[in-house]
């Protein structure tokens, strides 16, 4: 674990680690449509966090795709968002978040939840939004989730911001005709809906 990840966890009492060896036991690794975990670190989250407006910030719920262990939620806090919702397939991650939210010596001004399911099966609440991705899967998913969140765009026009980090899959986002790239930056872009 790097410094800055360890820092992370001992300030809020939480375990948000690799932990690769235990990935590699239950052949996450070898998974190419689910990628395995690795969580954000805190200064990239950060950095793309801080390019929102506050109001969409205050005003958005925050969902993240692969949330892992609830990192990524967990500093969204920091960011004035106080509907937190994670989406994670794996029971053993989903399970570590719930315990990480319930641990986290952090702002409780906000509701946090982790809900264990595919991301395809996800149907976006209506209301303003941010959609978080670390490259939580492949490009076939994908194209699943921005279909949904398209679609549920078509039903109920909102302000719904997307950050993809890290992401192999910006192509699909850059297709888009219901979403415009308002940000690139060295390793993540976030685009804004628009509407049809």
């Amino acid at each position: 674990m790097d410094a800055e990840s360890w820092w992370f966890d001992l300030r809020h009492n939480v375990d948000t680690s690799l932990q690769l060896d235990e990935q590699r036991k239950r052949g996450w690794r070898e998974d190419k449509v689910n990628f395995y975990y690795v969580p954000t670190r805190p200064k990239w989250a950060r950095r793309a966090l801080r390019h929102l407006p506050a109001k969409v910030r205050q005003e958005s719920t925050f969902v993240d795709f692969g949330s892992g262990k609830g990192r990524v939620l967990l500093m969204a806090t920091e960011f004035g968002f106080k509907n937190l919702v994670g989406i994670e397939l794996r029971k053993e991650l989903h399970d570590q978040a719930c315990e990480n939210f319930r641990r986290f010596r952090g702002s409780r001004d906000c509701r946090m939840q982790s809900l264990h399911m595919e991301a395809t099966e996800y149907e976006l609440p209506k209301e303003k939004l941010v959609l978080f991705f670390f490259n939580p899967f492949g490009g076939e998913v994908m194209e699943k989730v921005l279909g949904k969140i398209e679609a549920s765009l078509d039903r109920d026009y909102r302000d719904v911001w997307i950050i993809l980090h890290g992401s192999v899959c910006s192509h699909l986002a850059d297709r888009s005709a219901r979403l415009k790239l308002e940000i690139e930056h060295r390793g993540y872009r976030i685009y804004r809906s628009v509407p049809g």
